[in-house]
């Protein structure tokens, strides 16, 4: 594909998020001082501004340029994509949406449907959910892996993985609440391996649906090229 033809793409994501952010600093004028419009202008502008850095870097990175034949399909992801940072997304979470768009280009597989499911999926993921759910994937604890054979082997991964994640600071009780939370999205399913002298072995195991979103969104080389092993010491973003 031509790199005036990526540039449209690009341009077309980045016209979708000025715009919404425009009308968004419209309706803030009509609603305080000048001393609150002038801060949430900046703001506002810093949100266009990361939002479209952060998509053309990922349709850029190994030259994923966005097919735009379907120029219907391609205004909805970009009307969506635009709606996420005018609500001021987080940066991971639009770097995943960015993603799963990429993602599709490079699998030639681009459906406006899968990323607006995706997209909104991705919307309601807090940090600690994203480095969870990193930590199931780096360590395979995945419902793939899961046989009869080798239940005792998926458990001793899914040890290992609360251990570091403890030894973080994510503390133990922190990721089972987490787990809890994250069985809402259909990427994560609780099981039971087995039995012990306490009572039955549970653990938390990424599901199909997991593994194709990390076919699009690359969420686990996300959270090692993050850094973020680390919670935030709340649940918000």
């Amino acid at each position: 594909m031509s790199q005036s033809r990526a540039l449209t793409a690009i341009s077309i994501v980045g016209a979708a998020v000025t715009d919404a952010l425009t009308a968004q600093n419209s309706l803030v004028a009509t609603l305080g001082g000048t001393g609150m419009v002038v801060a949430l202008t900046g703001l506002l502008e810093a949100r266009v501004k990361n939002a479209t850095q952060i998509i053309e870097e990922e349709l850029r990175r190994g030259d994923r340029n966005l097919d735009v034949s379907d120029l219907d399909g391609v205004a909805a992801i970009a009307y969506r994509y635009a709606r996420a940072a005018q609500e001021g997304a987080a940066r991971n979470n639009l770097r995943l949406m960015a993603r799963v768009l990429a993602g599709q280009q490079e699998q030639k597989s681009i459906s406006a449907d899968d990323f607006l499911y995706y997209a909104d999926l991705i919307s309601g993921l807090r940090r600690n959910e994203i480095i969870y759910l990193g930590s199931l994937l780096r360590y395979n604890v995945r419902l793939e892996a899961l046989q009869p054979q080798n239940s005792q082997e998926l458990q001793k991964r899914y040890l290992d993985m609360q251990r570091e994640l403890h030894a973080s600071g994510f503390l133990t009780h922190e990721q089972s609440t987490v787990a809890t939370s994250l069985q809402r999205t259909g990427l994560i399913l609780s099981f039971q391996t087995g039995m012990n002298f306490t009572g039955s072995l549970g653990i938390h195991v990424g599901t199909r649906l997991l593994d194709e979103f990390e076919r699009w969104a690359k969420l686990e080389a996300l959270v090692r090229e993050d850094g973020a092993t680390e919670p935030p010491p709340d649940v918000s973003n």
